[in-house]
């Protein structure tokens, strides 16, 4: 069974055989076995329809002139970091003041695309919505943050041959393209799901 939260669930005390966390700084110290899957960008957003009627901004300036939308996390301040992705030492300091915090990426997507204003978030939450043609990439040449997916595993042996295969599948050179990292290259897979809880009857090697 798939199962998506935003909270940090007890990947042993609650049964579940893999989880997939995306994490700007190194994950905790713990017991469990931890696999690097793909980088995780971020790039800005914004509506089609907000872009048709306000312009499309072509510099980091111009994006003062457009009202914002911040994804809260602890002790981070309403600022957009640009970073250029080729250049790597460029990079440019946006303050803001939002028109909406909000921890939920959803909402804030769906905010973007009613036009509320610009966002930064991962390609991956994105790419459904991009590729519709009702969200668009802000500033391509400029990563809004550089996220890490990483696997959670309680054990290192018996683990389920889905869980195997979907390790396999996208931890290899392939993640590391720069159509997976857009999101454009990631198809759904009902054989193989994420954060599959364990039937009670099984009782993997430890």
């Amino acid at each position: 069974m798939a199962h998506a939260s935003d909270r940090a669930i007890d990947i042993v005390g609650e049964n579940y055989d893999l989880a997939v966390r995306a994490h700007f700084d190194r994950l905790p110290e713990s017991n469990l076995v931890q696999r690097t899957l793909a980088p995780a960008p971020w790039f800005l957003f914004a509506g089609a329809g907000h872009l048709k009627a306000n312009g499309t901004p072509k510099t980091s300036q111009d994006l003062r002139n457009h009202p914002s939308l911040f994804m809260t996390r602890s002790s981070v301040e309403p600022v957009w970091r640009l970073r250029h992705a080729r250049r790597k030492r460029d990079e440019v300091v946006v303050p803001l003041t939002p028109r909406l915090l909000s921890d939920d990426m959803v909402g804030l997507q769906q905010a973007a695309i009613k036009g509320l204003g610009l966002v930064a978030l991962p390609a991956y939450v994105c790419r459904a919505a991009v590729r519709s043609g009702v969200l668009q990439r802000v500033l391509p040449d400029w990563l809004a943050g550089e996220a890490t997916l990483t696997a959670l595993i309680p054990y290192r042996q018996g683990l389920l041959p889905s869980v195997r295969a979907l390790l396999e599948s996208v931890s290899g050179p392939r993640s590391r393209s720069p159509a997976f990292q857009l999101g454009i290259a990631l198809q759904d897979r009902s054989k193989c799901r994420t954060a599959t809880r364990s039937s009670p009857k099984r009782n993997p090697q430890r």
